[in-house]
């Protein structure tokens, strides 16, 4: 990576500023943030929202997590699928399990914002070309997931405009098998092992066919799904206390049959997908000093076979698209007079893109993009009196060496206050900017009908938020008031009289009340319910052509969700149900197509026969609707009531 003298000089500064600011102050003892770590049992610790240890209750965003026990009683294979029961959370995927068809990724919308997700694996992002493949990571392998809505630029940089999904993964594994069985020839199995300091786990799923899985286009046209497949291998060796290796290797294939109407030429379509995704980490962490050496590898590859019905031609198409950032993110935590911080880091990342693309004629084409981007940021936590807290947070984004030149910058503020008049009650208002990159297939394409748009400008949003936190003995409430304008979001626009897509410029705004509430009523007895009201809109200013539209706010996305799950434990029996309605839905700018409301039901039993033994039977989908998951130029379908049975020896 090549390190400009500009970045290396601003670097320098803020780490001898941190430096010399610390050095004065070096007397701190402990302060809130330690003690209050222990206070609450219902209040899990959040690491994601400032990138430092609090409770949730002394966070000022809106925060959700997941620990490996919520994600396990979703019966989700992967953290796509068991994303879908989240407040304030779209999940979209075309087949099941997670599962994408070409270049058409499943993605997670939050509050709106549909490319704004920031999706990060141990505090370090993954998104590769402005992609992410969560249905590529295991439940099996993830001690928790964090999720903070609004935006997140100022602790993350780039992406994070809707929001951040954490992914902490497990470090000490359990030693165990586990193996289910299911209609539509699903499968799943999972192999545990810790030896020492070394934990190695290996996890596969398949899902078989399935037809219609699209509905007919206008001309009659469809999709089957013939296959899908996950495996993932991973590793994770500590080296000390403080330093540790991991690696997870994930490989996704599926087949994808296209079905033509009888009166075109083309008989069918054959699409063989495959991605293979490399995460790799060295983290080290001590004494408030955190540094992690990542590199990220996404190789996303696509056949396409067409028979012609009428003069006997078989076409054979194919694209590959090489991803990788390589970099290195540092942060380091100190401690000032008066029980003040002061949260200093910096990111350098190359990020590259090799895309192939091979046509009907053989001919082939090959592009190359790179880039490095660079950035600092700072959070100065001030403790105005024992019961209330400024925090003033800043981050500086540029990019340099970019294909032709397209190189951008941002700064970034944030501000948030925290009052907190007792141990068991908080109210914050937040206020910042986001900031997001255009991507390279956004600005050159990277697909055979998605051309680029050298001339995008990167998306800037500003992010307003007020909210109410409340633990009362076995509950928990959360409430929260939003606002969000966004100019120049990036988006895909047909291109008149074409089948191809171009990317362009557009405004989207956002008002919106999330509820959100939690009980352990006793008896092995829970309950949740998450309620979001929200309009995002949608502005078009130029279309894909150049010309200026009208202009004129239009709706989309889903505007009413209601999620929410009963939990009830019994001495060797454990049962959990959880559901998620979204109403109001709309299908695209253009159209203005209103969507059946969308309900995903979930059901799972366990029983547990000795400590070590563990039944269970997991039914997805239980009332059988065909409810609509995603719309592109094709509409996909959910699967329909599917069930699986499974048994988990542990060692």
């Amino acid at each position: 990576m090549k390190l400009t003298k500009k970045s290396l000089r601003a670097l320098s500064i803020a780490l001898t500023c941190g430096a010399a600011l610390a050095a004065d102050n070096a007397a701190f003892a402990a302060g809130n943030t330690g003690e209050a770590l222990d206070t609450y049992a219902l209040d899990e610790i959040v690491v994601t929202a400032d990138r430092v240890a609090r409770h949730d209750i002394d966070t000022a965003a809106t925060v959700e997590v997941l620990t490996h026990e919520d994600l396990s009683k979703t019966g989700a294979e992967n953290i796509q699928q068991a994303l879908r029961y989240s407040t304030g959370l779209i999940a979209h995927a075309l087949g099941p399990a997670g599962t994408s068809e070409a270049s058409y990724n499943s993605k997670i919308v939050i509050r709106g914002v549909e490319k704004g997700t920031l999706v990060l694996v141990d505090g370090i992002p993954i998104n590769a070309n402005g992609k992410y493949a969560l249905d590529n990571i295991p439940v099996e392998l993830v001690d928790r997931v964090e999720i903070v809505k609004g935006g997140g630029a100022v602790q993350y940089g780039s992406e994070a405009t809707g929001g951040v999904i954490n992914i902490i993964t497990k470090g000490k594994r359990k030693n165990s098998i586990r193996g289910a069985l299911g209609n539509y020839g699903r499968q799943n199995y999972a192999v545990n092992g810790q030896f020492e300091n070394l934990g190695l786990s290996y996890t596969y799923d398949k899902t078989g066919k399935e037809n219609h899985i699209s509905a007919p286009a206008s001309t009659g046209n469809y999709y089957n799904m013939f296959r899908v497949e996950h495996s993932a291998f991973n590793v994770r060796y500590d080296i000390t206390d403080h330093l540790y290796f991991y690696d997870n290797y994930s490989h996704n294939t599926s087949h994808w049959i296209y079905r033509n109407a009888p009166r075109h030429d083309v008989d069918y379509k054959h699409a063989l997908l495959g991605y293979d995704e490399n995460i790799m980490r060295l983290h080290y962490d001590r004494d408030g000093l955190s540094a992690t050496l990542f590199y990220n590898l996404f190789d996303h590859k696509a056949d396409s076979y067409t028979s012609h019905r009428y003069n006997n031609v078989f076409d054979h198409t194919a694209t590959e698209s090489y991803a990788k950032a390589l970099g290195i993110d540092l942060q380091k935590e100190w401690r000032l007079g008066g029980k003040n911080t002061l949260l200093t880091g910096a990111n350098l990342t190359q990020d590259s893109l090799e895309y192939t693309a091979i046509n009907a004629a053989r001919k082939k084409t090959t592009q190359d993009y790179r880039r490095n981007v660079y950035s600092l940021f700072a959070s100065w936590n001030v403790n105005l009196s024992s019961a209330s807290r400024l925090t003033l947070s800043a981050r500086e984004t540029w990019t340099a060496g970019a294909t032709d030149a397209r190189n951008f910058s941002r700064f970034t503020p944030e501000i948030q206050y925290l009052y907190k008049p007792n141990p068991t009650t908080s109210y914050y208002l937040k206020a910042g900017q986001s900031f997001k990159i255009p991507t390279f297939g956004q600005l050159y394409g990277t697909s055979t009908h998605m051309q680029g748009n050298d001339k995008l400008k990167p998306q800037i949003g500003t992010h307003y938020e007020i909210g109410f936190k409340k633990d009362i003995k076995n509950q928990t409430w959360r409430v929260a008031l939003y606002n969000y304008a966004i100019k120049d979001e990036i988006e895909s626009s047909p291109i008149p009289h074409t089948d191809d897509y171009t990317y362009t410029n557009e405004d989207i705004r956002n008002t919106g009340l999330e509820v959100a509430w939690e009980a352990d009523c006793g008896e092995g007895l829970g309950v949740n319910l998450g309620f979001s009201y929200s309009r995002p809109q949608k502005r078009q200013k130029v279309d894909a052509v150049g010309t200026v539209t009208s202009g004129d706010w239009l709706n989309y996305y889903g505007r009413i969700q209601l999620s929410g799950g009963l939990d009830w434990k019994k001495n060797k029996w454990e049962t959990a149900f959880r559901f998620n309605y979204l109403g109001c839905r709309t299908r695209d700018i253009a159209s203005q197509d209103s969507l059946k409301p969308q309900f995903f039901t979930n059901l799972q039993i366990i029983y547990r026969p000795t400590g070590t033994d563990k039944l269970y039977f997991t039914m997805d989908n239980l009332l059988d609707r065909r409810d609509i998951v995603s719309t592109s130029s094709s509409t996909f379908y959910a699967l329909g009531r599917n069930f699986m049975l499974g048994y988990e020896k542990t060692f």
